[in-house]
């Protein structure tokens, strides 16, 4: 009798999920223990100048925080596993949409951020590979190493000054338009010229001084991955076939030094998504970094507790879309 075998690609996604279990379960642990063990009672915090001994026990009482740091813990597994992450103590309100609204925040950012990389980092990159020690390639790469070593905060402010203050071409801060919208749509005449105004100019400023670290990156890995496979021999007998060298780099060179390139694009959104505090910060940005501050600096567990979950869940899932992606370029990886 045969024994039936899953796919390959669908075994090879299961045994990353699996996988995926256990860090998450000791994201969680490690982060409830470090909130438990710091300093400061969050009750007294939230309650600020209206302290009362007598309420803040009750309040102490009801949310649990009288229990030993496991035993919340346990709590907190088990009302997460029933989609439960409970009530931010001071938004009152509660967490997992609350989350999610910042988070939907946070992600529209980031997609643009990465959009700029990866468009500009990866094309900047194939020309520097392409015609090594040229001008361009010093120039370029130049460019690449001021991108990595600039600070977010002082990039996000400098382009403040100059494209918002001086020249008045975008907006400072925020990440939509306050105005009356069908005043707008009226003066705009067109729809694209509508979404500009109404959206898509805020997004340029945040999202360019995002994207630049990423973009630099990108742009120095895909030379580098570029320049090691144009060196081989297949793509000297391309060219000793007749085909033109700009088909030689994109349909033959480039396919191949996709892997080391996919692996950076994924981690840096990863990154993005959960570390754009510092742009959030500069640019007023209602995102998820932004509230997670404010939550650790007002001892809100919960809210803590629900954005821990959703960062180390979304690197988890790219992780996955990275492994993934490797296994439809490259059979070998999936029989790993």
């Amino acid at each position: 009798m045969r024994r039936f075998r899953l796919p390959p690609l669908l075994a090879f996604v299961l045994r990353r999920l699996l996988l995926s279990i256990p860090v998450l379960f000791g994201v969680t642990f490690i982060c409830y223990g470090i909130l438990s063990a710091a300093p400061g009672d969050p009750v007294r915090i939230i309650m600020g100048q209206h302290y009362d001994p007598e309420i803040a026990a009750q309040i102490t009482k009801q949310w649990g925080l009288d229990k030993p740091w496991l035993v919340q813990y346990g709590r907190f597994l088990l009302r997460t596993a029933q989609g439960d992450l409970g009530h931010s103590y001071a938004k009152r309100t509660p967490v997992g949409p609350f989350i999610l609204g910042k988070f939907k925040n946070t992600l529209l950012l980031t997609l643009v951020a990465m959009s700029i990389a990866i468009v500009f980092g990866m094309a900047a990159g194939i020309v520097s590979a392409a015609w090594p020690r040229s001008p361009a390639d010093a120039a370029l790469m130049l460019l690449a190493v001021a991108g990595i070593s600039i600070p977010v905060f002082w990039l996000g402010m400098l382009l403040q000054v100059y494209f918002a203050a001086k020249l008045g071409w975008l907006p400072v801060s925020d990440m939509s338009y306050s105005g009356d919208l069908g005043s707008l749509w009226k003066s705009s005449g067109s729809y694209p010229a509508f979404w500009w105004q109404a959206y898509g100019r805020y997004f340029v400023l945040p999202g360019l001084t995002l994207g630049t670290v990423p973009m630099a990156i990108i742009a120095r890995l895909t030379r580098s991955s570029m320049l090691e496979v144009l060196n081989q021999d297949y793509v000297r007998t391309a060219r000793a076939k007749g085909l033109s060298w700009p088909r030689v780099v994109l349909t033959h060179a480039l396919p191949n030094a996709l892997i080391p390139v996919i692996t950076v694009i994924g981690n840096n959104f990863a990154a993005l998504l959960t570390g754009a505090v510092l742009t959030e910060t500069v640019f007023s940005w209602p995102g998820l970094g932004r509230v997670m501050v404010e939550a650790i600096s007002q001892y809100d567990y919960p809210l803590v507790m629900g954005g821990v979950i959703l960062m180390a869940c979304v690197f988890v899932l790219i992780n996955l879309i990275v492994d993934i992606t490797y296994g439809l370029i490259d059979p070998r990886v999936r029989a790993a």
